[in-house]
């Protein structure tokens, strides 16, 4: 940056001796603004840290609620298993038969779904 002459006087004669009231009174009218700003940003940053945890807190009680749901499904599905058995074997089963009549293996399910 530059500076003009009048200025870099000023600043010169300012020096020279002890400091003034007034010097002094601008100082602390400059502590007290940067101290306002700085007050003003932990604030801001005290808020998001407070709204981040919020939205925090509801993706864990989402998360929670979708592994109950899961879980109330898979005591649900053992529950109908058990009423009807057998009855959904099939559909879970890992292995379709490929026609031998010697009954033994078959082919895995995914196998069918990719020749399809």
């Amino acid at each position: 940056g530059t500076i003009d002459v009048d200025a870099f006087g000023h600043g010169i004669q300012m020096l020279h001796g002890s400091a003034r009231n007034i010097d002094i009174v601008r100082l602390r009218q400059s502590v007290a603004s940067i101290k306002a700003r700085i007050d003003h940003v932990i604030d801001a940053l005290l808020k998001q840290e407070q709204q981040r945890a919020q939205e925090l807190e509801i993706q864990q009680k989402s998360m929670e609620s979708t592994v109950n749901f899961s879980c109330d499904e898979a005591t649900e599905l053992l529950r109908l298993q058990a009423l009807l058995p057998g009855a959904l074997d099939s559909f879970y089963s890992p292995t379709e038969p490929d026609g031998d009549s010697a009954g033994g293996g078959g082919r895995p399910r995914h196998m069918l779904i990719e020749e399809a």
